[in-house]
């Protein structure tokens, strides 16, 4: 505790000097197409590791990219996948929320839930909500604002919980969940360049990823606690936590329940066999596509069904309204997701990813590093490759064929390798400033707070990633050193 006020200063100094998200994305837009220039000019290039293709650095400035960028610059907006889903979630749980159903909702669960034990639940809820995608980082989010509001404590501090969870424990998990099977099965194809009998199966990384979620729980409730929340509540001394809320009607809040519960029962009636919601070969593919859409009418249905109760609306133009309002809060996220979906078609244009990405694993190559310190070393080329390009797939698909054969004949098993990968890019999510869900974690937050800034929300998130990144560091240490199993079959 004494120790923060000697800390905290130097990185809020530079917090706050790091300008607005949009400006942070022009800039990088800028720099990317000067490095496409100049790449090109020089002759950057390097082969696929997967196809063994030429990828070459292209120049931004020809002729045909710049007709691709001015001619399809609207398809490259409403093609960007995470602006649909945060157009209708956000409303959606904006509806909800101002049709007073969240508010009455979480009073409640607040209630029942010890005060010590807030904090520790919110992260463990966050953790497993992984498995829905980004739903539970749009949903849960704003959810958490209000619940340590109602329990008057500070918003901010509920929704940092929830981002340093989600974000910095990607990796930490109690179940299995579909990143494991993407990750490893690249992991596995990969070894199979050194091992063709290699066979890792989507729970090799479930018991660090077990171990990881309890670190992290443990250092978001501690974070929350002990640094973030008291400095937020001198920071900001007139946070809405201390507003009184009137006791909930109980029979809006259950009706509006079960509205939400029959459209989850009837969204997964769509998925049995033979359903609309289920695949040509019988997968669950579009049930999970449909998430968005079930939540979407959940909420919208819900809070319908808890504003004509309580009286809030007594026609349609106040459910209308009310949509209206929410929507009109979106303002800034939509300016946001416009430059950071020309910003990535510019670095899918010019392959600079690509070019990055493997040069970055074949300097790797030059040091002849122990077990141990191999997990270390792949934990901090994750954590500088996530500020280049948040999307962990993607970079993984990029590199692990070049990065797994690589450390298997170095003595780091295809496992072990990828959990390594998965902390570090988990950590530095945190305060990524190019991160779209760092975005979105300022949009929740002002809601809350309207004059809060970026910079002030990096520098509530960078004690959560420094003590995630260390103490990952040392997991990964601990499981390589005395050959702790990383999951079942390796």
């Amino acid at each position: 505790m004494n120790a923060v006020p000697q800390v905290q200063p130097w990185w809020e100094r530079v917090a706050a000097r790091v300008p607005d998200p949009v400006t942070i994305f022009v800039c990088l837009s800028v720099i990317t197409v000067a490095m496409s220039v100049w790449g090109a000019s020089r002759g950057w290039g390097v082969h696929h590791p997967t196809t063994g293709e030429w990828v070459p650095a292209r120049n931004l400035l020809a002729p045909e990219i710049i007709r691709h960028l001015l001619s399809d610059m609207p398809k490259i907006f409403t093609g960007y996948g995470p602006l649909g889903v945060a157009l209708l979630t956000f409303t959606a749980a904006g509806f909800a929320e101002k049709a007073g159903f969240f508010g009455a909702l979480v009073e409640g669960l607040a209630r029942r839930i010890p005060a010590a034990l807030l904090t520790p639940a919110i992260s463990l809820l966050a953790i497993l909500t992984h498995v829905g995608g980004d739903v539970g980082l749009l949903v849960l989010m704003p959810l958490a604002g209000i619940i340590y509001m109602s329990s008057g404590r500070h918003p901010v501090a509920g929704i940092a919980a929830v981002y340093a969870s989600l974000s910095g424990g990607y990796s930490a998990n109690f179940i299995i969940t579909p990143t494991d099977a993407v990750l490893l099965g690249i992991a596995n194809e990969a070894a199979r360049a050194v091992d063709p009998s290699s066979s890792l199966n989507i729970g090799a990384n479930l018991f660090i990823n077990m171990t990881f979620a309890v670190v992290v729980i443990a250092i978001v409730t501690f974070i929350t606690d002990r640094i973030i929340e008291p400095r937020l509540r001198q920071l900001h001394p007139h946070s809405p936590s201390t507003e009184p809320r009137a006791r909930p009607d109980r029979r809006a809040v259950l009706a509006a329940s079960l509205t939400m519960i029959a459209v989850a029962l009837g969204f997964v009636a769509l998925a049995l066999p033979g359903g609309p919601l289920r695949g040509e070969d019988g997968d669950l593919e579009p049930f999970y596509h449909a998430l968005v859409a079930m939540i979407f009418v959940m909420f919208v249905l819900s809070g319908i069904v808890f504003g004509v109760m309580t009286g809030k609306f007594k026609s349609d133009k106040d459910v209308v309204r009310t949509l209206q309002d929410s929507a009109r809060e979106l303002g800034f996220m939509i300016v946001l997701l416009f430059f950071v979906s020309y910003f990535l078609e510019l670095l899918s244009s010019s392959n600079l990813t690509t070019i990055l990405s493997v040069k970055g694993a074949d300097a790797l190559r030059a040091f002849a590093l122990p077990p141990p310190l191999l997990g270390i070393s792949l934990i901090l080329v994750a954590s500088g490759l996530d500020l280049l390009a948040p999307a962990a797939t993607a970079k993984w698909a990029m590199i692990a064929p070049a990065v797994v054969p690589m450390y298997m004949l170095l003595g780091l098993e295809p496992a072990a390798a990828t959990a390594a990968y998965r902390i570090g890019d988990s950590a530095v999510n945190i305060i990524n400033p190019c991160s779209i869900y760092m975005a979105f974690t300022l949009v929740v937050i002002r809601r809350f707070l309207p004059e809060f800034s970026l910079s002030s929300l990096l520098t509530q998130m960078f004690p959560y990633a420094l003590s995630i990144l260390l103490a990952g560091m040392m997991l990964i240490t601990t499981f390589v050193l005395f050959n702790i199993p990383m999951g079942f079959g390796s």
